[in-house]
């Protein structure tokens, strides 16, 4: 049996896009949970994403406590939707070193900041 990633709380306001670097169909969200291979978003209103469809996450660092880059761009698959509570998960995709180390920051000041 394959044991999960522990997943943190985040709460940090995020941006799902659609394209990396076109700023058309970006919704709004809450990252309710990160771990080093996926994430849980609440969306601000209905989410426009159904399972298997692929976009990018951005996290802005600095409200998380890291400076030097102003966000991290995630490319993830979304896994399940509920369009009732407007949330969605996903596993990140194609991920490079660069990335995994900021998410491996992330997740450290995660636990700095709950405590643990």
């Amino acid at each position: 049996m394959q044991l999960r990633d522990a997943r943190l709380p985040s709460y940090a306001i995020v941006e799902v896009k659609r394209y990396k670097h076109l700023p058309f169909f970006i919704q709004s969200g809450v990252l309710l949970d990160l771990s080093k291979n996926g994430c849980k978003i609440e969306y601000t209103s209905e989410p426009k994403i159904k399972t298997g469809d692929y976009r990018w996450l951005e996290i802005p660092l600095n409200p998380i406590g890291i400076f030097g880059h102003r966000n991290l761009q995630l490319p993830f698959e979304c896994r399940w939707v509920d369009s009732e509570k407007f949330r969605a998960g996903g596993v990140f995709t194609d991920l490079e070193e660069n990335q995994r180390n900021m998410i491996q920051q992330i997740l450290d000041q995660l636990k700095m900041i709950s405590g643990g």
